[in-house]
């Protein structure tokens, strides 16, 4: 594992896909806070999101 971003805090970047094509029109972060996690600690928030 790497060095974390940020303090180890995470985040999560959404690419919408029509299925046949990822685009980043309509993309958006997603940080610890948004989702309501608590940056106390490392959270590594998103970490497992693409397992």
């Amino acid at each position: 594992m790497g060095s974390y971003e940020n303090g180890g805090d995470g985040t999560v970047t959404y690419l919408p896909s029509s299925g046949t094509k990822i685009t980043t029109t309509g993309s958006r972060a997603i940080r610890p806070a948004d989702a309501g996690v608590s940056t106390t600690g490392t959270p590594a928030f998103g970490a497992s999101f693409a397992d």
